[in-house]
């Protein structure tokens, strides 16, 4: 009986434990409804099951009030929350832990400016942390993300979770989500190993470029440097953490700097490509298409960044901007079919086929990969590497298109001294023909009376013989006048170098023995004003020379930490100018060689304030608050074997604002004209100039033009003229 009484107790108390561990699943499972419940198995959850939230613009952070607010659920399934910069939102979910122990994991709140995140543990303990990508480093919870909070998860414990939200912008997706710690950390290791990297390369060809832009000087290379700082920055502001950047501070205007930066992309990718291509020669259409969508774009970039300033920005403004980028997309893949289809430059339009394309494709991989949702390889931005080989491509491209360049100069002065020679040849030959033909034809008149009727029509069919013959030479020479007019400067790079100037050029016939060059050399600007032995083709052949061997001196001396001085290259043109002449058979002993050029020689440094003149029997003429300033030039030309050891000097001079110089060849003051058929004469000229030296440049070179136009008064050019003004601030 005490058996049956034991066995009977033991079975009520079995099944007295049995109904208690019912009853306690049964109310924990009661509680865990609208809860989210973490196990071992998720090293990523995203909570989209329990989350409610509610909008007020009480900016009281009390729990116990807040709580009492109405709350909504989300069903993250069916649609998303937009959040406007008007209201403070909260929201709230809460978790459960069915691990054997406590785990800290990390914990996502969302694309959002400011979050704060209030954690209570059963204990009533409330932990508040700080996030947000408009939030600094030093407030923030976790300096490597700007949208997570460090949360400890404890074992088998309930937790409360409150989220405050403020943004500045309307975003559509806030779902939290909770990361594994230590795979957090070396997913973020890999990444930031990878950014590095990127990073540098960038860098790296972006001063590579700068490095050959101050070789070159040219446009596409100060745009295409733009263009890759540009990308790099905003790149680096989608990728490098945060905790790096060195100004702290600039977090708040990481929109507006963000947007700065995509939108001048296109503006300088555009810039990029119309110098790249040259499209104002061989493009003209799509020339005129490229500045009108620059000056638009450049006009909406500065009204966004006033509204994003003063925080005035509507539901519409991610809408705008996506449509914007899909304009300058558009115009992108317009331009660059354009210049494909083209038939000019056939090679550097491939390299800007194969960049864009690299640049595109991996934009529109990215693209199709973010709206369908599936991943090709983890943490790869297709677009990055496809600009990273994009910006390779383009530099291999500028470096082929510099040596074009050079090729063409060199071809265009190789054809125009075997133009001058051609012609010089021909002139010879008729000159020979026609004095022989008249000889013989004057002959026959005298002896031979009765044949005067046939002489004269054999006279009629030379001379239209010559007639021909010298409209070849007409035609030809004119042709030797546009390749001496390219060898100039040109006139966009004189006035980005000398704003305030004019230049006086009037050749005496259709080529010229006058000439001016310009050349640029780290900070120092050269310029000259050479007047060469004849007119005429013989003094055009000579500029060539001078022109060429100028290049030459500063090509061979380009030196960034030391400047060449005009004494020197006066020194080396005068040695060089000799050699030349020697080498096409010119005897250059004493009293034999005549050949050569007088000429005024300035170096321009803006940064010291000094102007450094070297003349050979040019002077420099300077304007100081009124007052007429001469700088003598040296007594000897370039290249004449009649002098023996030259020695050129050269006078720094400390210029001044508003300080005015004048260079010119003596063509002005040699011609004849007047009531008595004289010289104009330096005195006339030097008087003229202290006349006008104040007044505008255009009015100058009016003032100048019309006097000497008038002084000839219907006589032939004497000489070419050729005198140039400027004025250095």
């Amino acid at each position: 009986m005490r058996i049956f009484l034991l066995i009977s107790l033991i079975i009520l108390c079995l099944y007295a434990d049995v109904f208690a561990q019912a009853h306690i699943s049964q109310n924990l499972d009661s509680v865990l409804q609208n809860t989210e419940i973490i196990e071992m198995s998720d090293p990523f959850r995203m909570l989209k099951s329990h989350i409610y939230y509610t909008k007020t613009t009480n900016i009281s952070r009390n729990l116990d009030s807040i709580s009492n607010l109405s709350f909504k659920k989300i069903n993250f399934n069916n649609a998303n929350v937009s959040i406007k910069s008007d209201s403070i939102y909260w929201f709230k979910t809460q978790i459960y832990s069915k691990l054997q122990y406590d785990k800290e994991v990390f914990f996502s709140v969302g694309f959002v400016a400011r979050a704060e995140v209030y954690v209570e543990y059963p204990d009533k303990t409330i932990v508040k942390r700080i996030t947000g990508f408009n939030n600094s480093n030093n407030i923030r919870d976790i300096k490597q993300a700007y949208a997570s909070v460090r949360l400890l998860l404890p074992k088998n414990q309930l937790i409360k979770i409150w989220i405050r939200y403020e943004t500045e912008n309307k975003i559509s997706d806030i779902s939290p989500k909770i990361f594994d710690k230590e795979k957090s950390l070396e997913f973020w290791f890999k990444k930031d190993f990878s950014v590095a990297l990127l990073q540098g390369a960038f860098w790296i060809m972006m001063l590579y470029n700068f490095l050959l832009l101050l070789v070159f000087r040219d446009k596409a290379y100060l745009y295409y440097i733009c263009y890759i700082f540009v990308s790099t920055v905003f790149i680096a502001l989608q990728n490098v953490p945060y905790e790096f950047w060195f100004l702290d501070q600039l977090i708040a205007y990481r929109n507006i700097i963000a947007y700065l930066c995509i939108a001048n992309v296109a503006t300088f990718y555009i810039l990029f490509v119309k110098y790249f291509v040259r499209q104002d020669e061989d493009y003209p259409k799509l020339a005129r298409y490229s500045t009108i969508y620059v000056a638009i774009r450049t006009v909406i970039n500065a009204v966004f960044v006033v509204l994003m300033l003063q925080n005035v920005l509507t539901e519409l403004f991610s809408i705008e901007t996506n449509l914007l980028l899909i304009a300058d997309i558009s115009f992108g893949v317009y331009s660059v079919t354009v210049i494909a289809k083209g038939r000019k430059n056939m090679l550097l339009n491939r390299f800007l086929l194969a960049g864009s394309l690299c640049l595109f494709g991996g934009g529109a991989i990215d693209t199709i990969t973010s709206i369908f949702r599936f991943i090709i390889i983890d943490d790869f931005s297709f677009f990055t590497y496809g600009f990273l080989a994009e910006i390779i491509i383009f530099t291999f491209g500028l470096a082929q298109r510099s040596s074009l360049i050079e090729k063409e100069k060199r071809k265009a002065q190789q054809e125009l001294i075997i133009q001058l020679e051609a012609n010089d040849a021909m002139q010879r030959n008729i000159n020979r023909d026609l004095e022989q033909k008249v000889a013989e034809r004057t002959l026959e008149i005298v002896n031979q009376n009765e044949e005067l009727e046939v002489n004269s029509k054999l006279l009629m069919q030379q001379n239209a013989r010559l007639d021909k013959a010298y409209t070849q030479i007409t035609d030809s020479v004119r042709y030797a006048k546009r390749i001496q007019t390219a060898l100039l400067p040109s006139k966009t790079t004189w006035n980005e170098a000398f704003p305030n100037s004019f230049v006086l050029y009037k050749p005496k016939d259709i080529v010229s023995g006058d000439f001016y060059w310009f050349a640029k050399e780290g900070e120092n600007i050269f310029m000259a004003v050479a007047d060469c032995t004849g007119h005429g083709v013989p003094g055009a052949f000579m500029t060539v020379i001078g022109n060429n061997i100028l290049n030459q001196i500063i090509t061979e001396n380009a030196n960034p930490e030391k400047s060449i001085e005009p004494a020197y290259i006066l020194t080396e043109l005068d040695k060089r100018l000799l050699q030349t002449l020697q080498q096409q058979g010119v005897e250059v002993n004493k009293d034999k060689v005549n050949d050569g050029m007088d000429i005024a020689l300035v170096k321009i440094n803006a940064s010291m304030a000094q102007i450094t003149v070297s003349s050979a029997r040019r002077v420099v003429y300077q304007f100081r608050n009124a007052q007429l300033i001469e700088h003598e030039p040296n007594k000897f030309p370039i290249g004449s074997s009649r002098f023996g050891v030259k020695v050129f000097e050269q006078k720094v001079i400390d210029y001044q604002q508003n300080d005015i110089f004048y260079l010119f060849t003596d063509g002005y003051l040699d011609q004849f004209g007047g009531t008595e058929n004289r010289k104009f004469m330096i005195k006339q000229f030097r008087s003229l100039l202290i006349e006008i030296h104040n007044v505008p440049f255009s009015e100058q070179y009016q003032i100048l033009n019309t006097k000497i136009e008038e002084w000839k008064n219907g006589i032939t050019q004497t000489d070419d003229i050729l005198v140039i003004g400027f004025q250095l601030k």
